[in-house]
C-alpha cells in the first residue's frame, strides 16, 4: 500500500512496516501511532517521521548525508548520522526511550542534545533528559524484538542471481518466500496478477499460493523484469500492514 506525505499510520493488534528507500524500514509495534510528515524528493531529500504513541524500530540501510532522517516524539527529537538500527518508545505519560542497536544518532531535547551510539540508550522524560547515556545488552528481549531481527533476516537475505532491478531487490526475498519464479517468453502473457508486467524482455512473475501461474523452478530471467506492485512511483515509500502479527 503507497503512503504519502501527511498520512497516519497506526496499529491495533498486529504490526506494521514501512519502506522508505533502500535498505530504510520503520516497523511500528501493536497499538503505535506515527504521522509521516515528510518523504524524500528531488528539491529536499529528508525524510522526517513523528511517532505519537507506541514502540518502533527504525532501520536505516542508506543515508545520503548526516541527518537525512529525522525521528521526532512530543518531548524529543532524534537525528540519524550513521547506518544502524534504532528502537524509540513512546509512553502514555509522554515519556520517551531509545535504544541504539547499531549506529550513531543525535538525541534533542530541551536540556540540549547528546550523542548515542551502539550498545547505548536514553530516557527522556517531558523534554529533559530523565538519565545519562547508559549501556544495554542488544539481545531481543519482547516479541517486537524478535520480530525486527525476524524481518531483518528477510529483507537482508542475499541471492547467489538476483530476479530484480536493484531499486527493487529489497523486496525479492519476500517474493520468494511467498512465490515462485517463473519464465515467460517476450510475447506471453500471464493471468497472473501478482506483481508481473511484460516488457520488451523476459518477465518475472511472483506466483502466490493457489496462482494458475505457479509451476515449477523458473529459468533466467533479465535484471530489469519483474515489477511488483508494492512500490510507490512517486515517493518510493510502502508499508506492508499487520506483517507478522501476534
Amino acid at each position: 500500500m503507497p503512503i504519502s506525505e501527511g498520512d497516519r499510520i497506526g496499529t491495533s493488534d498486529g504490526r506494521a512496516e514501512i519502506h522508505f528507500g533502500k535498505g530504510n524500514f520503520i516497523r511500528l509495534d501493536a497499538e503505535t501511532k506515527l504521522d509521516v510528515l515528510n518523504l524524500p524528493k528531488k528539491d529536499d531529500d529528508v525524510a522526517r517521521l513523528r511517532v505519537w504513541s507506541g514502540s518502533v524500530y527504525l532501520v536505516v540501510g542508506t543515508l545520503k548525508k548526516e541527518k537525512g532522517i529525522e525521528l521526532h516524539t512530543a518531548d524529543s527529537s532524534f537525528y540519524v548520522l550513521d547506518r544502524g538500527v534504532y528502537r524509540v518508545d513512546v509512553r502514555e505519560n509522554r515519556d520517551t526511550e531509545i535504544e541504539v542497536f547499531e549506529g550513531l544518532i543525535e538525541v534533542a531535547g530541551e536540556d540540549g542534545s547528546s550523542l548515542l551510539k551502539a550498545g547505548q540508550r536514553l530516557e527522556v522524560s517531558e523534554g529533559r533528559f530523565a538519565s545519562k547515556p547508559s549501556s544495554f545488552i542488544a539481545v531481543a528481549n519482547d516479541s517486537f524484538d524478535k520480530f525486527n531481527e525476524s524481518r531483518n533476516s528477510a529483507t537482508r537475505r542475499q541471492f547467489a542471481k538476483a530476479y530484480l532491478p536493484e531499486e527493487l531487490s529489497d523486496f525479492e526475498a519476500e517474493l520468494d518466500e511467498y512465490g515462485e519464479w517463473k519464465y515467460l517468453p517476450p510475447t506471453a502473457t500471464s493471468g497472473c496478477r501478482a506483481g508481473s508486467r511484460t516488457t520488451g524482455a523476459p518477465t518475472t512473475t511472483a506466483a502466490g499460493p493457489g496462482c494458475p501461474c505457479r509451476a515449477g523452478p523458473g529459468g533466467p530471467t533479465s535484471p530489469g523484469a519483474g515489477r511488483p506492485s508494492t512500490t510507490d512511483a512517486g515517493t518510493g515509500a510502502s508499508t506492508s500492514a499487520g506483517t507478522g502479527s501476534p
